[in-house]
């Protein structure tokens, strides 16, 4: 399936206060399968999915080198970002997205311990305002923490407008 239709079938469910707002962009180099994948909320980047940093960061083993650090310039780069540079690659993001459209139950998706899903099912019209305040407490890491507090202020701020 090509990347424009996931794209397309993932954000159709995103809650409607946050449409436009936030966005999930991704770019690959020529016929190589390096590439990245960027979150975007109001324009700013939160999440940078970097393919090549992922495999220098990581290799094919699962714990980075020992006395591995980003340089001064890096961490400048993508500071305030909700996931470490290179902790996630463009291909994990790909996968994540099919299995949330393809694979998982929703309930599934909301305990997942893999952040970028968890991050999606909060995004999801399909949580209701009866399971915020469980989300909120249950909920360990930094993405989907600031993904749920930036939907309950877009929906808190929706429903002011419509009562005044």
């Amino acid at each position: 399936m090509r990347w424009s239709k996931l794209k397309r079938l993932f954000e159709a469910n995103f809650a409607p206060a946050l449409k436009g707002r936030i966005a999930l962009h991704s770019k690959v180099y020529g016929v190589s399968s390096c590439g990245h994948a960027w979150l975007v909320l109001d324009g700013e980047i939160i999440a940078n999915f970097c393919s090549r940093a992922h495999y220098n960061r990581f290799g094919f083993i699962l714990a980075p080198p020992e006395g591995y650090a980003l340089t001064e310039a890096q961490a400048r780069r993508h500071a305030g970002q909700m996931v470490d540079y290179g902790e996630i690659s463009q291909q994990d993001i790909y996968a994540a997205c099919w299995a949330y459209v393809h694979d998982m139950k929703f309930d599934e998706a909301l305990a997942s311990d893999d952040a970028f899903i968890q991050s999606l099912a909060v995004l999801d019209r399909r949580l209701g305002k009866r399971r915020y305040a469980a989300m909120e407490a249950a909920l360990t890491q930094a993405l989907p923490t600031k993904l749920l507090r930036t939907r309950l202020d877009a929906e808190a701020g929706a429903r002011k407008s419509q009562k005044a």
